[in-house]
């Protein structure tokens, strides 16, 4: 005898699947910005590699440090790279002084801009300005450069 098998009514385990697989998504999305609005979720912070100090790489020296006519300073030295890499843009910083050792004024110049300090090379630096009465000694240091890659 042959039956006739008749259709089964009802839901087809197909669409139950689907439904079930778009629950879980909608749920972890919400999950996730639930979490991540409610500081949970932090992203992972990039490490920036730390610059050498600028006194490893650079001496500076003071050839002159003077008031002259009219009243203006005037500062002039020299950066030597000590280090084995070039460099450009390095930034010098002039702090002016009072007689207790005090800083009393600040002016920044570049020792060398787009032009390289090679290995082993110096590069003059100068600041003038007018003079302030309490400006009685300078200091200078290399406050910052960019390596060539």
């Amino acid at each position: 005898m042959n039956e006739v098998k008749k259709p089964r009514k009802g839901l087809k385990l197909g669409p139950l699947l689907l439904l079930f697989v778009i629950i879980i998504a909608i749920w972890g999305i919400y999950d996730y910005q639930k979490n991540s609005l409610s500081g949970n979720y932090s992203p992972p912070t990039p490490t920036i590699p730390s610059k050498p100090s600028p006194s490893s790489l650079f001496q500076v020296k003071i050839n002159k440090f003077s008031v002259g006519e009219y009243n203006y300073y005037e500062v002039v030295g020299e950066v030597k790279n000590i280090s084995s890499r070039p460099y450009k843009f390095v930034e010098v910083k002039a702090h002016f002084l009072d007689t207790n050792g005090n800083i009393v004024g600040d002016e920044t110049a570049y020792a060398c801009g787009t032009d390289y300090i090679l290995p082993g090379a110096t590069k003059s630096f100068k600041f003038m300005g007018e003079n302030q009465p309490n400006y009685k000694r300078v200091s200078v240091e290399v406050i910052d450069f960019s390596e060539i890659d």
